[in-house]
């Protein structure tokens, strides 16, 4: 048994957490699961490496491969090593961020210590990071790409830490069984020491939302059910509302605060979800790196309260950039209607922004439709509806199910992050031709859902208002 940065990692965040991952790793077979941004982006880092150097090092390139790190007790691999000296090296981990996080420095902390441990030298510790400000012009450009960070001072700070963890990390690995170990900090949230959320009883304290120091405090008093709680206790509104539903076995609602929202909103109704996709290596000109790009829009049109809901749709075909194809068929669809209603109103705002700052010709019809947005989150986020099941979550994947049995679970695509791989896996020509349209429309279909749960979710909530 070896320990490896991604085992390290997880130790970090819970003992154990890392004797899963370290028992999973051994019986795991080895191979290349790097997509194909990810192979291309290293061979772009390589390339840098090899031109544009000698800007940042202030001397010639050097000669650059991986480097591997073995120990008895530790491995680790070096993308890219740059010897200058004779068993000497710089290290440089290449990020898919325009930023350093935590977790990168860790990495950079365990491979100087795993370097120590292995005799090897790093002089240097480098992250190559993607430069926020680029926007392609033509073919990807590394030296304009790239930026390229020295964080030898804070490598050192994490090689330390390691020093200190490791050793612990061992004796968590000869454990006969994670359950052994003891808990971590993270209350309701390890996916090892909790379990799924949806597994908990509604009445696990486990659950309860708000403030979190106050769940951890209490926890640590003792107390293990929301229903156990003493009613003196300092309650912020969601956990006295949460707590309220537990023990009186009800949803929490109310009505004339839904009522109130719901009159707000004018007919012809629209109910919109877009997907969008943002690659570290832009696909199209004048995109930079993880910049929102929408390919696919889906709208249930409803005329009355209680019409059949119209279904419009467009979807980029992969490849081309053709948002102006799409602004085109969005205004044509949502500009005579009167209430766009989305679910979480920040993406789809943000989405018809960055389209009217690129389609002039679109640009008013585009701000008009986003000045009629209607969230269908606030209902939920304000605790005018709360259901006994949502267990602290607020998020249309946990409300939907519980309001109008709706679910994804017999859809190939099922949540935003895969839709927004599979349709670049689609432009980087990564399907095969014979499966690309069956694929389209597997994403055309999750888009649809989506709507047509709001609408459902919609009609949920009429009914709850007009309850008595």
């Amino acid at each position: 048994m070896r320990i490896d940065a991604e085992a390290y990692r997880a130790g970090l965040r819970c003992l154990r957490e890392f004797r899963v991952r370290v028992a999973a790793a051994s019986e795991a077979p080895v191979g290349d699961n790097s997509s194909a941004e990810q192979r291309e982006l290293h061979a772009l880092a390589v390339e840098f490496c090899r031109t544009a150097a000698e800007l940042s090092f202030g001397s010639a390139p050097y000669e650059h491969s991986p480097l591997s790190l073995v120990t008895e007790q530790l491995c680790a691999e070096i993308p890219l090593a740059l010897e200058y000296n004779e068993q000497c090296f710089d290290a440089i981990l290449v990020r898919a961020g325009t930023r350093a996080r935590d977790i990168d420095l860790t990495e950079l902390g365990f491979l100087m210590y795993a370097a120590e441990e292995a005799g090897v030298r790093l002089s240097r510790t480098w992250l190559l990071l993607l430069d926020s400000s680029y926007r392609r012009r033509g073919k990807l450009e590394p030296a304009r790409l790239f930026r390229l960070c020295d964080y030898t001072a804070a490598a050192q700070r994490m090689r330390d830490r390691a020093r200190l963890r490791v050793p612990d990390l061992l004796k968590a690995a000869r454990a006969e069984r994670p359950a052994e170990l003891p808990r971590c900090s993270r209350l309701g949230h390890c996916p090892v020491c909790d379990g799924p959320r949806h597994e908990m009883s509604r009445d696990d304290l486990r659950t309860l939302g708000g403030r979190r120091a106050s769940v951890r405090e209490w926890y640590r008093a003792g107390y293990r059910r929301i229903s156990e709680l003493p009613d003196d206790l300092p309650f912020d509104r969601q956990q006295h509302v949460q707590r309220h539903a537990v023990v009186s076995g009800h949803p929490q609602i109310q009505r004339e605060a839904l009522q109130s929202f719901l009159e707000r909103l004018s007919f012809p109704l629209a109910f919109l979800d877009f997907e969008a996709f943002g690659s570290a290596l832009p696909l199209y000109e004048d995109v930079g790196p993880f910049e929102r790009v929408p390919f696919l829009f889906s709208s249930q049109i409803l005329k009355t309260p209680d019409s059949e809901p119209q279904s419009v749709e467009y979807i980029m075909k992969p490849g081309p950039d053709d948002r102006e194809e799409l602004c085109r068929a969005l205004v044509a669809a949502l500009l005579p209607i009167e209430t766009v209603v989305v679910y979480d109103a920040t993406f789809e705002r943000a989405v018809l922004a960055g389209l009217s700052g690129r389609s002039p010709q679109f640009a008013d019809s585009l701000r008009a439709i986003n000045a009629r947005i209607c969230d269908l989150l606030v209902p939920f986020r304000s605790l005018w509806y709360y259901h006994l099941e949502q267990r602290g979550r607020y998020s249309m994947k946990t409300i939907l199910p519980l309001l109008c049995g709706f679910n994804w679970s017999d859809l190939t695509v099922q949540d935003g992050r895969q839709a927004a791989e599979l349709y670049v896996q689609l432009c980087l020509r990564q399907s095969p031709l014979d499966k690309a349209e069956m694929q389209l429309a597997e994403l055309r279909r999750y888009c649809r859902r989506d709507t047509a749960g709001m609408v459902a979710l919609y009609r949920a909530l009429r009914a709850a208002s007009a309850l008595q």
